[in-house]
């Protein structure tokens, strides 16, 4: 594992995802 979560944070996508997540709790 590298520092891809610090690049992912800053990532709109990575952003749009943990949206996602957060509105779909059954997706985890």
């Amino acid at each position: 594992m590298t520092n891809s979560f610090k690049d992912k944070e800053n990532d709109p996508d990575y952003m749009v995802y943990i949206t996602r997540k957060d509105k779909e709790p059954k997706e985890e």
